[in-house]
């Protein structure tokens, strides 16, 4: 049988299913063109990565590269905060712990009052220093993201070394230690993509390596999240109506797997936060999905509804 275990959460822990159930399953209040702010967001303060993974946005060859601007950074999370914006997540898209400023943003996301801090990492550059400088920052969950169960899985999904492989497994551990002994608060993940029960049961000997050193694993789609009733959901679609993603240089994007101009609602950079997130171009987007007639949209082509 595939493995999923949850261990007990710490005090002050998470539930992730419901977390993600919050998100993923939208709310009659938000089911409009123009809904009210976002719970959650994710910005991506670099663009750097040192996987190159398939199935990621950003994939081989990243159409840009670069760094979120601290003033934009901190604009951008000031009005989040003040909009009610209560979970921010520094990984939308590339790797949070390559950029060097990540326990200043952690802080400073603390400092203006969001609830929840997150970051999601491939673990392979989390060392021990970054990891205990973003705990003291206030830091509420650390994530390891799992996806391959062999370094020839990975070397064939990551087009990274194998070697990488190992080193997140050995982070996780160093993470582990640093939290109990510094006595921080924040929550330790592990997160898989399923990918069906072959993939699960493939794993189960890295999970079982690992399962020791988090407080919970869980398993997460690489799209969508399940109706409840046996289907996958389709449109609409929650990323565009609970959850908003910005990426580098300050596009708001309707997407939270898929990168780049073709998904960008409004420009953060010139336009405040809840203005975009009421722009027209997504106004428009939601109203088609509202509809269910995605025909000549963003969304026209995405996998989840081919």
């Amino acid at each position: 049988m595939p493995l999923h275990i949850t261990l007990p959460v710490p005090p002050g822990g998470f539930d992730i299913p419901s977390r993600v159930d919050g998100i993923t399953r939208i709310p009659a209040s938000s089911l409009v063109a123009a809904p009210p702010p976002p719970a959650r967001a994710t910005v991506e303060l670099t663009t750097a990565c040192n996987y190159r993974c398939e199935y990621c946005a950003r994939g081989p060859r990243p159409e840009a590269r670069g760094e979120m601007s601290w003033p934009l950074y901190t604009r951008v999370v000031g009005e989040m905060a003040d909009a009610g914006v209560g979970e921010l997540g520094l990984d939308y898209f590339g790797e949070p712990f390559l950029c060097d400023w990540l326990p200043d943003a952690v802080g400073y996301a603390k400092a203006r009052g969001i609830g929840c801090v997150s970051v999601a990492t491939n673990g392979s550059v989390a060392t021990p220093e970054r990891v205990a400088q973003c705990m003291a920052a206030g830091l509420d969950v650390l994530t390891f993201s799992f996806n391959s169960a062999d370094g020839a899985q990975f070397q064939r999904v990551s087009h990274a070394r194998p070697g990488l492989l190992r080193d997140a497994v050995a982070k996780l551990q160093s993470a582990r230690r640093v939290r109990d002994d510094g006595a921080h608060s924040c929550a330790l993940h592990a997160s898989s993509i399923r990918g069906g029960a072959w993939q699960e049961e493939r794993m189960q000997g890295l999970l079982e390596e690992i399962l020791p050193y988090v407080d919970e694993h869980y398993w997460r789609a690489l799209y969508v999240a399940d109706s409840g009733e046996g289907e996958r959901r389709l449109e609409p679609c929650w990323s565009l109506f609970t959850e908003a993603h910005v990426s580098h240089d300050g596009k708001l994007a309707a997407c939270g797997f898929e990168g780049g101009e073709h998904w960008a609602m409004a420009d953060l950079a010139t336009t405040p936060f809840v203005e975009g997130w009421h722009a027209e171009r997504f106004r428009k987007l939601r109203e088609a999905h509202l509809r269910r007639d995605l025909a000549c949209t963003a969304c026209e082509d995405c996998a989840v509804y081919r």
